[in-house]
This record gives C-alpha cells, structure tokens and sequence, in this order.
C-alpha cells in the first residue's frame, strides 16, 4: 500500500495528464463519429474544411497523450499548438462577432459578454503561448505565473464548454452528448496541459 501511495505521488501528474488526454481524445473522436452517423456518413463530404480541423486536432490530441505516456519534453509543442489554435479560434470569433454586431446594433448584454469572454480567451492564451514558449527555450520566467495562466486558460475552456451546457439546459435539452462535444474536448485537454506543465517543470 506504501508502495502504491509513494507512485501515485510521485507520478500523479502524469496519471492525470495522460487520462485526461485520453478522455479528450475519446470526446473528440466521439463528437465526429456521432455527426457521421446522425447524418448518414455524409458529415465530411458536406463539410470538407472539417476535415483540416480533424487531422489538426487529432495531431495535438495525439502527441501530447503520446509524448505524456513517454515522458517525452516534446509535449511542449503539443501544448503550443493546442494554444495558438484556440487562441486563434478566438480570435477569429472576435472578429466575426464584431462583424455581426456591427450589422444588427450591439445592444444585449449578452453581446457585451460574448466580446469579453473571447478577448479574455485571446489574451490569456496569448501570454500563456508566449511564456511556455520562452520557458521552453530555457529563458527564466517565473513558474508560478506559467501555473497561473495555464490554470485560468483551462477555467475559460470550461467555462465555453459550461455556457454551452447551459444554454441548452435552457432549452430544456439534456443529453449525455454535451460530453461528445468539441468544447467538452477542449476543456479536458486544457487541464491536461496544466499537469502536463507540471510534469515537466524544471524549477
């Protein structure tokens, strides 16, 4: 029993790295797989840039539950992508969301709250990329801020994934799959990456 505690203590970032990462992939997978068959296997012949998102997806889904299993620093890479294209997402939201209120008058709150959710998404990812990047270059930059930024980057992730949920909670729908969602996947692998950054802390 001693035995055992000692391994879950000392590898416990691992152990949630990688299962987090494989309940991400399984979400993922599954959300894909449930489109093709709710739209009798026509779900990436009607939408072909889909499939440029799957194989993006699938890489840095795949690489860092790979490289966490091996213990492997190239996990790094894994983390930058999964940021930059998020980050990037939201950028691109940002910019649509605008166009879009521009046309019909921002006028709701909820249009007030949509802008400031993506911003903190797009800031927050930003810095995060910039000194886990830095960090991985072996420049000095303080651990505790990497932690924080990563942390609070996987609380927005969820929180997307949570208004989704309860968005349509408000419409009285409720279904096991909210949890084959791509936000749902996104959110896991974002508290993925925080143990992945704590395995490979350095100092």
């Amino acid at each position: 029993m001693n035995r055992f505690l000692r391994f879950l203590k000392e590898k416990h970032n691992k152990i949630l790295a990688v299962g987090l990462a494989c309940l991400a992939m399984a979400a993922f997978l599954g959300y894909y797989l449930t489109a093709e068959i709710l739209s009798e296997w026509t779900f990436f012949r009607s939408e072909p840039l889909q499939i440029w998102n799957f194989i993006i997806t699938l890489l840095v889904y795949g690489l860092l539950l790979i490289c966490n299993i091996r213990n492997d620093s190239f996990a790094y890479q894994g983390i930058l992508m999964f940021v930059f294209y998020t980050a990037f997402d939201a950028f691109l939201s940002l910019l649509q969301g605008a166009a879009n209120a521009i046309i019909v008058g921002m006028e709701s709150l909820s249009w007030v709250l949509f802008f400031a959710f993506l911003v903190a998404k797009l800031v927050i990812g930003a810095f995060l990329y910039i000194y886990v990047s830095r960090y991985m270059r072996g420049f000095s930059v303080p651990w505790k801020r990497i932690r924080i930024f990563g942390i609070v980057y996987a609380a927005i992730l969820t929180l997307d994934w949570g208004l989704y949920c309860g968005l349509l909670f408000g419409f009285g729908v409720i279904s096991l799959f909210l949890f084959l969602t791509l936000s749902f996947s996104e959110a896991l692998i974002g508290w993925c990456i925080v143990f992945t950054l704590e395995r490979l802390r350095r100092y």
